[in-house]
């Protein structure tokens, strides 16, 4: 007899113990905040913290389809090619980064080959430096009021940096007879004047 009081009594306990744990600490349910607002909000702190905590000021304000233009690169392939180069506007896109918010990207493309135009305009002077180091086959190319300039054979990228701002270019493909270091450098040096 003992022994059957003894089960419903710790049946009980536990039964009341789990609906207790699963309702949670017991205090007013209204106090709590709910696990998905401390989701957003921890987001929201994180994304804050990650941000930087000083202002980033573009070194122009210009676009990387104003900084090079379809003009730039037919004027730089027409003298490489001693003939008349078609070139059409740009197509532009915003590329903001959490280093710079202001970076743009400008893609041309024609009958006489393609071109990329990345410009970031806060951050250059970080991304030309990362950038130096990173191409094994990276030599400098004088270039006009620039601080400092290189081409990569291998990727056929040109880096021209003044101040804040870098303008990376890369010809993806040409169709007319000039070398892709000279056209790149011509269009860097054109880039590099307007800043």
């Amino acid at each position: 007899m003992f022994m059957s009081v003894r089960v419903p009594v710790l049946a009980t306990i536990l039964a009341v113990g789990s609906l207790l744990a699963a309702c949670g600490s017991g205090g007013p349910a209204h106090s709590e905040e709910p696990s998905s607002a401390r989701s957003a909000s921890a987001a929201a702190s994180a994304a804050e913290s990650s941000q930087p905590s000083f202002e980033v000021t573009p070194g122009t304000e210009l676009s990387a389809c104003q900084l090079v233009t379809a003009d730039d690169i037919a004027t730089v392939l027409g003298e490489l090619t001693e003939d008349t180069v078609e070139v059409a506007d740009g197509e532009l896109s915003e590329t903001p980064t959490s280093l710079d918010p202001f970076g743009t990207t400008c893609r041309y493309s024609g009958d006489w080959g393609g071109l990329v135009v990345s410009l970031t305009p806060a951050d250059g002077a970080n991304l030309y430096d990362a950038a130096r180091g990173s191409y094994d086959d990276a030599s400098d190319v004088e270039t006009p009021g620039a601080d400092s300039a290189f081409w990569s054979e291998g990727t056929h990228r040109g880096f021209f940096w003044k101040g804040a701002v870098n303008v990376m270019l890369q010809f993806t493909h040409l169709t007319v007879d000039v070398d892709w270091g000279d056209a790149t450098t011509g269009v860097g040096a054109a880039a590099i004047g307007k800043l």
